[in-house]
């Protein structure tokens, strides 16, 4: 009777002491940083017991071998070194085959704690000298090991061995809950690793990031709903005159000018209320800017962000009016021949006129037919250089709602004895009354007459340009200008926009005036195409937006 009163007080105490090596360590592992901390804080635990021992095995990647990953045996020199030196073998790193042993078996592959005499675990890891030789020096004869899975996200990844002279049934709950904390734990460690590196790597992007947009010229700006600045690059600070760190927080409006305020609010809730991005230029202080406004999109497809970029124009401006008003200027030495022609003629009527006045001055009869004749020659001359200088004239790039029809007369007037001299017939296919267009009247004109040259050159011979206007969609106007001349190359199709492209010798231009024409119409909000077959002619489509009062 007292020995089983002192077995089960020995039970009760046995189990007592395992749950607080459990709890103790569950404790120490709330604050692990690593893997390397908790496989101490189980060991040290465990070596501290003075009745347990404890080891922690890992299986490899492949799932084939566990090798010994910490242990308490090395907290007494009889026990750790003492197997070493027996079997001969670091126990630390030595790796067990899973196959070759079934004592693994029901925790790896089931999941369940498990315990096994002591001696038989060893007699099956060891070859037969080395083992008895284990089990002798630590007294495995008496002892017992109870194996339990350790867990990373629901994976079994290693065992928790521990060896106990006491009866194992009571103990075995206990240290499968141990192993939980411990799996637990690990988890946590790589949660929080996790969440270290994809720190690091956002705060890497993010400073990546800054370098890149710091280094464009341009300007860069992400403000939320209200205009505050998110963030944005030196470009940025450098244009408001402002550090960064100042400008950071802040309402990006409130570093303009009354009128350039409201123009930016208005167009800030345009992309805000409408979802697309918007593009527009203004000018401060003579310099010129333009602006692409970005919607950023948040988890419930509402705009919560803006990104702004934003570049000075001015040279580019520059050097575009240049280039335009040199473009003018060869087309109208193009245009010489016709020009002249145009001129000669009502100035030999004028001559005629005035030498029949002088032969008879007198004559009532020839003065009421001669000057009708000779004013009317006046008129025609002016009606031709007021073309002349409307066409060669600088222009200011002002947009409002312009006739399309007027225009098209405009420049087939301006290009009648030119065409005629190339013998070239032209083919008017449009009904009266087109939509309005919004645009700038000159600027168009140059690129109908550009149209209208490039046509001329493709038929040396001559030939029929036939321009067409239709209304396509509500939204626009179409202007087809399709000749009958020698095609287009395939090959060359891709490149006919390009600036400097041209199949003409070098002195009958340098390739700039197909180019300034896209240039023009994409100023104008439009787009301008060309479909061409060897042999059979080419079509420029030229599409604008209707005026807004027409759309």
């Amino acid at each position: 009777m007292m020995q089983g009163r002192q077995r089960l007080g020995r039970r009760f105490r046995d189990l007592l002491d395992i749950i607080q090596i459990a709890e103790n360590i569950s404790v120490k592992l709330h604050n692990a940083l690593d893997e390397a901390a908790i496989y101490q804080t189980v060991v040290d635990e465990f070596a501290q017991s003075g009745k347990y021992s404890g080891s922690i095995l890992l299986l490899s990647d492949d799932g084939s071998r566990l090798h010994m990953a910490a242990t308490s045996l090395f907290s007494s020199p009889a026990h750790g070194p003492a197997i070493e030196q027996a079997a001969n073998i670091q126990l630390l790193g030595y790796a067990m085959d899973v196959q070759g042993c079934d004592v693994w078996r029901p925790v790896l592959e089931e999941g369940r704690t498990v315990h096994y005499p002591a001696a038989e675990v060893v007699r099956k890891l060891f070859p037969p000298p080395t083992a008895e030789r284990i089990v002798e020096v630590m007294d495995y004869k008496h002892k017992t090991f109870v194996l339990a899975p350790l867990k990373r996200n629901g994976q079994i990844m290693g065992v928790l061995a521990m060896s106990s002279t006491t009866l194992t049934e009571c103990l075995t709950p206990s240290v499968t809950n141990l192993a939980l904390h411990i799996s637990h734990a690990l988890e946590m460690v790589a949660a929080r690793r996790k969440q270290m590196e994809a720190m690091r790597a956002l705060q890497e992007s993010q400073a990546t990031m800054q370098t890149l947009i710091n280094a464009s010229p341009e300007v860069i700006l992400l403000m939320d709903r209200e205009g505050k600045v998110l963030t944005g690059n030196h470009a940025l600070a450098e244009s408001l005159g402002y550090p960064l760190d100042e400008i950071r927080g802040k309402n990006v409006h409130d570093f303009f000018p009354p009128g350039v305020r409201e123009e930016r609010e208005a167009r800030m809730r345009e992309v805000l209320e409408g979802g697309k991005a918007i593009y527009f230029q203004d000018e401060r202080a003579g310099r010129y800017f333009e602006h692409f406004l970005y919607p950023v999109f948040g988890a419930m497809g509402q705009v919560e962000r803006i990104a702004v970029f934003a570049r000075d124009v001015t040279e580019r401006k520059r050097m575009e009016a240049e280039l335009l008003q040199a473009e003018k200027l060869r087309t109208l030495g193009m245009l010489a021949g016709g020009i002249a022609h145009a001129l000669r003629n009502p100035l030999a009527v004028i001559s005629s006129c005035i030498q029949t006045l002088r032969d008879h001055p007198h004559d009532a009869r020839v003065c009421a037919e001669s000057v009708p004749k000779a004013q009317a020659a006046v008129e025609r001359a002016g009606h031709i250089v007021d073309s002349l200088l409307q066409f060669a004239r600088p222009t200011p790039v002002q947009m409002m709602a312009i006739d399309l029809e007027s225009v098209l007369s405009a420049t087939l007037e301006l290009l009648v004895d030119h065409l005629c001299m190339r013998k070239v017939t032209v083919r008017r296919r449009w009904r009266t009354g087109l939509p309005l267009v919004h645009g700038n009247a000159h600027l168009l004109q140059q690129v109908f007459t550009e149209l209208m040259l490039n046509a001329c050159n493709a038929m040396p011979d001559g030939g029929t340009i036939t321009i067409t206007a239709r209304v396509p969609r509500s939204d626009w106007v179409e202007v087809c200008f399709r000749d009958t001349g020698q095609g287009i190359p395939p090959e060359y199709l891709p490149k006919i926009f390009d600036p400097f492209f041209t199949t003409r010798p070098e002195s009958e231009g340098i390739g700039l005036g197909l180019s300034i024409a896209q240039r023009i119409i994409q100023q104008h909000g439009g787009s301008i195409k060309v479909q061409s077959q060897l042999g059979k002619g080419s079509v420029f489509a030229v599409r604008l937006r209707r005026a807004a009062k027409e759309a």
